[in-house]
């Protein structure tokens, strides 16, 4: 794949715990999207009742205070987007495309490779000019391709006596998406910028011309027969 850079969108100790593989002639940089003082802070927040029995070498608990301190919900990716450090991250990692050596490629991960990507590949494919529908059934191929994996996490959570929009909310939380996620950054992102190309030029200095200079490297050009 001629694979020259890999661009880690994890937070500080998602990366220390698991480090990306460094491999000969690829540079490896790390762009964290979520604003990690302001996700201890909403932790801080939380009462003593809402952490009472909650075991934090437990990913589900782990889940479970996400969602009771507001770090998953389905805003989270207008909060990503609208915090200085997401705006750098994903800013920065416009410049490394631009940047990119001719014939080479990136890679760009989180931790699931649903939430933090899929903004990621999101913003990528708007600046590219791809339409949204489009956009939105990229994203939801996530639970397509990730299908046995997530019926294994759903029936585990059954197994430990959850049910209805609780279930619901752990599955967002680790391996499903909801269209509706991506949906209200996208509406934010009209609302606010008029576009999404608005918001990428507006909020992570992105010029008309460096899309211009995308389009050209990474569209294909249909020649007629």
């Amino acid at each position: 794949y001629n694979l020259s850079l890999v661009i880690d969108l994890r937070m500080t100790r998602e990366k220390e715990s698991a480090p990306d593989t460094e491999i000969s002639g690829v540079r490896n940089i790390h762009l964290g999207i979520i604003d990690e003082v302001a996700m201890a802070e909403k932790q801080k927040n939380l009462s003593a009742e809402d952490l009472e029995g909650l075991d934090m070498n437990n990913k589900v608990d782990r889940l479970k205070l996400a969602i009771k301190a507001g770090i998953v919900s389905d805003q989270m990716y207008i909060e990503w987007l609208s915090s200085a450090t997401g705006k750098a991250g994903y800013a920065q990692m416009f410049k490394e495309m631009i940047d990119l050596p001719e014939g080479k490629a990136l890679l760009f991960h989180c931790t699931q490779g649903k939430d933090r990507t899929g903004c990621a590949a999101m913003l990528i494919l708007s600046a590219l000019g791809v339409d949204e529908e489009t956009i939105l059934k990229d994203y939801m191929l996530t639970n397509t391709y990730n299908a046995d994996r997530i019926d294994n996490e759903r029936q585990m959570l059954i197994e430990q006596g959850y049910e209805g929009e609780e279930l619901d909310r752990y599955m967002k939380a680790m391996d499903e998406v909801d269209i509706q996620y991506m949906e209200n950054a996208l509406t934010w992102m009209k609302d606010n910028y008029g576009s999404v190309k608005g918001y990428i030029t507006q909020e992570l200095d992105v010029t008309e011309a460096e899309i211009e200079q995308l389009q050209d490297r990474y569209l294909i050009t249909a020649h007629p027969a």
